[in-house]
């Protein structure tokens, strides 16, 4: 039986099943997003004063995601199922690029029941900051082009945090993938004039050194 069913059996047979008519009850139960509300208006369930409402949600196996009682515009019971789950994630590869590259995309997916938001940090600085996110749909960061790539060539690391939509104390769960700037490569034409000089220079002082000796002999 869908949740509309459910509702539609209910809203008739409530009163019916339970004995309800006799004593003038009346509860009216109507269908919503994953799962159904029970409603009784003012004077209608006994001796109420005010609006009584309950409304109650499931999850997709049936579990009990939300429940509340309302007496008029108090919340006298509000109840949050615990999540304990983590969103799942699927990332890029760490990377290793020249130190000219341009255009460098990195990607993540993360799926889970309740989507919350994401931020992004560079080296622990935050570069996107809580945004809404959807399970299953991509996430992509444009890495800035010219980071320096040192003498060695430089680790950088972009950790995403995704958090779910448990209220309060959302589960959080995270990836990093390291990009590694590789240094940009020397110019040997200098070492080349370097090295050609020190060996002209080294002849040169030979040179002088034997016309020097060959004039002492004389």
């Amino acid at each position: 039986m869908d949740g509309k069913a459910f509702a539609d059996a209910c809203d008739i047979g409530l009163e019916a099943e339970f004995g309800l008519i006799a004593k003038s009850y009346d509860i009216d139960v109507a269908n919503i997003t994953d799962g159904f509300t029970m409603s009784a208006l003012n004077g209608t369930f006994g001796t109420n004063t005010q609006n009584l409402t309950i409304t109650t949600t499931y999850d997709t196996d049936g579990l009990l995601t939300y429940h509340s009682f309302e007496y008029g515009a108090d919340t006298l019971v509000e109840i949050f199922a615990v999540d304990s789950t983590l969103p799942k994630i699927k990332a890029t590869a760490d990377l290793i690029v020249d130190h000219d590259y341009t255009g460098l995309v990195l990607n993540w997916t993360a799926t889970d029941a309740g989507a919350g938001e994401y931020a992004i940090l560079m080296d622990g600085d935050a570069v996107v900051f809580p945004t809404p996110w959807v399970s299953g749909t991509e996430v992509s960061y444009a890495v800035p082009d010219g980071l320096a790539p040192g003498l060695e060539g430089t680790e950088y690391e972009f950790t995403i945090n995704f958090g779910d939509s448990r209220p309060n104390r959302p589960n959080v769960a995270s990836d990093t993938i390291t990009v590694f700037v590789r240094p940009a490569p020397v110019d040997k034409t200098i070492e080349i004039v370097i090295v050609i000089a020190v060996v002209v220079g080294f002849i040169a002082v030979i040179a002088v050194g034997v016309v020097f000796l060959g004039k002492r002999k004389r």
